[in-house]
């Protein structure tokens, strides 16, 4: 049983590479969880192989989840296809896409056949890492005013612009002891026109009896 040595690059991000060691009767569903844990994915999207010529067109596809093709012929899946079935060259290239919001693409290359395994590695393993990966996920803030304000987390902490215009966070406990403050003098002023209003009346009581 052969090994397979894979080379997979990210077709945005040449410097990030992994290489992946794997059995030559492994399917491309093993290939896969392989990439993915290699590069921190989740892979979870729908992702699909397409064994390529040394152009990178794209030729026969195998795909992580049921699909059919234009004609309406169930394309083949990642969990029955087996990787020697497919590989032709000794430097067969396969263009690997990974679905999503923004699609991620990659470049397989084999880079090298062993002829045997090595009984102290368990496959597929990976080799070499060269760069560290992009997240899978971006997030994103929407600008002010843009209405999506509701979508904030509701635990989010407070923040309130300077004068300079830089948003900085607003500790809530000052706020608790700033509306603290204002409420005591509210009732203070309250009362005191309270006895102010009262001293008015008495006043006035004293002047009529004379």
């Amino acid at each position: 049983m052969a090994i397979y040595r894979f080379k997979v690059s990210f077709e945005d991000y040449e410097d990030v590479s992994r290489e992946i060691e794997i059995k030559s009767d492994q399917t491309f569903a093993e290939l896969h969880h392989a990439i993915q844990s290699a590069i921190s994915f989740d892979g979870l999207k729908q992702s699909s192989f397409y064994m390529s010529n040394d152009n990178w067109i794209k030729g026969k596809e195998i795909c992580t989840h049921q699909k059919t093709d234009k004609a309406g012929k169930k394309v083949a899946h990642a969990n029955d296809a087996k990787l020697s079935a497919y590989i032709v060259d000794p430097h067969q290239k396969i263009y690997y896409v990974v679905d999503g919001d923004a699609p991620w693409t990659f470049h397989i290359e084999l880079v090298r056949i062993l002829p045997s395994a090595d009984l102290k590695i368990s496959y597929p393993h990976v080799a070499r890492k060269n760069g560290e990966a992009p997240r899978q996920y971006t997030v994103t803030v929407p600008p002010p005013g843009s209405g999506e304000d509701e979508f904030l987390e509701l635990d989010e902490t407070p923040t309130e612009a300077d004068d300079d215009g830089v948003v900085e966070a607003v500790d809530e406990s000052e706020l608790g002891d700033d509306m603290s403050e204002e409420g005591e003098e509210t009732a203070e002023t309250e009362e005191g026109e309270g006895d102010e209003n009262f001293d008015d009346v008495q006043m006035s009581g004293d002047e009529d009896d004379r």
